[in-house]
């Protein structure tokens, strides 16, 4: 090695440390401000032994099993809802990521500094892991701005914040790094380096699902850029092959997948709906790759409604006629496809054809990696195996940029310098400042939002002497782990858990609560109906809906359906085990100055209840 190729090579090791301090540096607050959210309690509440349902180290990710015995265990504590789908299951192998947060748990008790800073060696490990595959692929001017790219890519952040969600970088740091060996190996490298492959994809593959992601771009590569024949080609597939199928059928066997959710959709059980899906969730992952446009306002809805509601534009007839926001997403991201073909095909024009075929094939697996994570809800974090080859391209498509600028600006070539600054200016701003500037808004708003949703429990209206003996009961909610997570709260934070917490109704709506009998209420959700929301539809798929007298027995009460709208419950009745007023029993709900003791009506009776105030800080201090 000449003295050139190492002072470039003491570059890229230096251009890959850099991106990894840039990285840690946007997510700096992720080690102070975050704290535990959501699953995290979850799964603490399982190594405690607060879980309703026994769970071994290894089986953190197994939120329900599917069983009739434990959906009537989980329904009673109120881990899962009394709306739930009879074979409902949410259970993720992911053994080894599980063994790593119970590691966490043995060594470092209830410091969550410990555990960001164990996700973020990972993460990391991520950045050196996706370094040595640039590397290997590309000439080190385009590797060198592809690594910067992919380290402020905005996919990094929920793997980085939520410690539920490291299983994502542990097992892309595994399955990239299987990659990158796979392809020593069939480039005339050692046999050691499949072996390599073997354990590491093995590795990534006890990590989680995640690993197909890197499968993905396997396939790819054999598929495009491979040796040999076709034949031989697929050979070389065979070890991953092994692997992935055994995985499958593991989980099969063991009963690990997403059964009758409306927002996890099961590719092998549910083929029809999921291509359904993919064909609506991949130009929304478009739309977040080349536009940064969040890929969570597909399920969430945009903040955009309410500003273009406010320019008076269209009369509100006319917006009732007009597409819904999911319509325009989609046709968003489809636009957004259209217009990176066309400038990563400019971006492409120059570059010799061993190059444009490494990128081709990057480009493909980049897409196929997309295809197991539409699986799930859309959201930012699905694209991360994706950036991987996108950062790829993107990086050969800014270098040629440049140099076309250089040479237009010699040349006194003015369209092609007008050209070469629209896509640099169009790339630099959505992958290199969008993404850094959302980086950093990403951490600081769910600090504020897991900071809010824990102050709403924890100073819920709630009598510490007597909770252990009492059954809670939620009005209404409309945050997933106030709702269904809240004795997991309490739990860590050394408080006493209650004997159950059960939201009665999570419909995004107003409510016109009456009590018919001492042990009854019925409900009306007003302007709108039962199981039309994301956190709802998780739990039951609408192929399956509910039929009028339908009812659902719980220990504590029965929920029977009375009156339907569109196909859905708008109207139902609890009957109580108990009269309302029995101690045992605590009614909350979700008000303006957090969760409220709330006010039973008299027989004959009807409260209107407002929607349910989603948790934030601000309007606890008011109080």
């Amino acid at each position: 090695m000449n003295a050139s190729s190492k002072r470039l090579k003491l570059t890229y090791v230096v251009v890959v440390a850099l991106a990894i301090g840039t990285g840690l540096l946007l997510r700096r607050h992720v080690l102070t401000d975050i704290g535990l959210g959501s699953d995290d309690y979850m799964q603490h509440a399982m190594l405690d032994g607060v879980y309703p349902a026994k769970r071994s180290a290894f089986d953190l990710f197994k939120f329900a099993d599917g069983s009739a015995e434990e959906r009537q265990e989980l329904m009673n504590f109120g881990t899962i809802p009394w709306w739930n789908h009879p074979g409902f299951r949410l259970a993720m192998m992911r053994p080894l990521s599980s063994a790593l947060t119970y590691l966490d748990y043995a060594l470092f008790g209830r410091n969550q500094v410990a555990f960001h800073i164990h996700s973020m060696l990972w993460w990391a490990l991520f950045i050196v892991s996706t370094a040595l595959l640039f590397i290997e692929l590309l000439p080190i001017r385009i590797a060198m701005i592809a690594v910067a790219l992919f380290a402020v890519e905005q996919g990094h952040g929920l793997p980085t914040l939520w410690l539920a969600n490291r299983n994502a970088l542990i097992s892309l740091t595994f399955g990239t790094v299987g990659l990158w060996s796979h392809i020593r190996w069939r480039r005339g490298g050692p046999r050691r380096f499949w072996l390599l492959s073997v354990v590491v994809f093995s590795l990534a593959l006890l990590a989680g699902e995640w690993a197909f992601a890197s499968f993905a771009y396997l396939f790819a590569f054999e598929l495009v850029a491979g040796e040999g024949p076709l034949r031989s080609r697929m050979k070389a597939l065979a070890s991953a092959a092994v692997l992935a199928s055994g995985f499958l059928v593991a989980q099969g066997l063991l009963g690990y997948s997403a059964l009758y959710s409306n927002i996890y959709v099961n590719p092998i059980t549910e083929p029809v709906e999921y291509l359904i899906q993919a064909l609506q969730r991949i130009p929304v992952m478009f739309a977040e790759i080349v536009f940064g446009l969040p890929a969570l306002w597909y399920q969430e809805g945009t903040p955009w409604r309410s500003f273009v509601l406010s320019l008076d534009i269209f009369t509100p007839e006319i917006w009732r006629k007009l597409p819904s926001w999911q319509f325009w997403h989609i046709s968003i991201g489809v636009v957004a496809g259209i217009i990176a073909f066309f400038v990563i095909r400019w971006g492409l024009r120059a570059g010799k054809s061993e190059l444009r075929k490494e990128l081709g094939w990057l480009l493909l697996g980049a897409f196929f990696s997309l295809l197991p994570m539409v699986a799930s809800f859309p959201a930012t974090r699905l694209v991360l195996p994706a950036a991987i080859g996108v950062s790829a391209v993107w990086a050969t498509v800014i270098l040629y940029g440049y140099d076309v600028l250089l040479s237009s600006i010699k040349r006194n070539s003015f369209r092609p310098s007008l050209k070469a600054i629209l896509v640099l200016a169009g790339v630099g701003y959505t992958q290199v400042w969008q993404a850094s500037t959302y980086d950093l808004w990403e951490v600081g708003a769910y600090s504020y939002f897991y900071e809010s949703v824990r102050q709403w429990i924890l100073q819920a209206d709630v009598d510490q002497t007597r909770v252990k003996d009492q059954h809670i009961f939620m009005i209404n909610g409309t945050e997933h782990t106030n709702v269904f997570f809240a004795p997991f709260v309490w739990n860590y934070h050394g408080y006493r858990v209650p004997r159950s917490c059960r939201i009665l109704s999570a419909a995004p709506h107003a409510h016109d609560i009456e009590r018919t009998g001492e042990n009854e209420l019925r409900y009306t959700v007003l302007a709108g109906v039962l199981l039309d929301s994301p956190m709802e539809q998780l739990y039951r798929v609408d192929k399956y809906p509910y039929a009028l007298g339908d009812s659902v027995e719980l220990d504590e009460f029965r929920v029977t359906i009375t009156e339907l709208q569109r196909g859905k419950p708008f109207r139902f009745r609890f009957t109580f085990k108990k009269p309302l007023e029995s101690p045992s029993y605590l009614f909350l709900y979700s008000a303006g100055t957090g969760l409220r003791r709330f006010a039973l009506p008299r027989v004959g009776e009807t409260y209107r209840v407002r929607l349910a105030v989603f948790p934030s800080l601000v309007l606890l201090q008011r109080r």
